[in-house]
């Protein structure tokens, strides 16, 4: 099955409805702007195939190997996932509004570079510079650009062994099959020393590989 979603999320508060801090609250319409969840493409596809040996399939329906080859099965899920917003932030002293948050300035929209790690850059820095004392930057704070994709893949392989009437399985499932580095956003904070660079993965996303069965009655 396939599946595609085409969304936006904007929020005054980042939240869902359950609350949260105005950023801005000097100007208050400064705070409406993107999520820092928001992903405007999601696509999802799951597959599952059985090998057509054994008692269900076209060949090797009876015998011991038959029983060893077939009730073999693979399944997954495969998903693409548009980057998420990155959040640009700067000093917010000269701004002299308290309770406010503040925004760097930007000459125009920063080139991404790619770089990962802390000696590489994955967008420009130089477009970007401190406001002047008493001004609000000149960048929507989740607005100018976006972070890395999200490409994944989870497979799973089972082996169904059968008693008669019943049933059982034994599988392995393997997240993030591949082991593809699910980068986070790079740091958005203007003035932090990995200002512009990737120093992370996405908490939870490093391959793992799980062992179960079940008996089915």
């Amino acid at each position: 099955t396939n599946s595609y979603t085409l969304g936006r999320g904007y929020s005054y508060t980042n939240g869902d409805g359950s609350g949260g801090t105005i950023p801005t609250p000097a100007d208050i319409e400064r705070s409406w702007q993107r999520t820092s969840f928001d992903s405007t493409h999601n696509y999802s596809s799951s597959f599952l195939y059985m090998l057509p040996l054994g008692p269900d399939g076209t060949w090797l329906r009876e015998g011991a190997l038959g029983r060893v080859l077939g009730d073999w099965q693979i399944a997954g899920v495969f998903s693409a996932i548009s980057g998420t917003p990155i959040d640009f932030t700067a000093a917010s002293a000269n701004l002299r509004a308290p309770g406010n948050s503040q925004t760097p300035n930007a000459s125009g929209k920063p080139k991404v570079l790619g770089g990962i790690g802390s000696t590489d850059l994955w967008f420009d820095t130089s477009v970007f510079s401190a406001p002047a004392a008493n001004t609000w930057g000149t960048v929507e704070r989740r607005g100018l650009l976006t972070g890395p994709a999200y490409v994944n893949l989870d497979a799973s392989i089972v082996k169904v062994i059968r008693f008669g009437s019943r049933r059982a399985e034994i599988r392995a499932d393997f997240f993030n099959a591949l082991n593809i580095a699910h980068y986070a956003n790079p740091n958005g904070t203007l003035g932090n020393q990995n200002f512009g660079r990737i120093t992370g993965i996405l908490d939870l996303t490093e391959r793992m590989i799980r062992f179960g069965g079940r008996v089915l009655f």
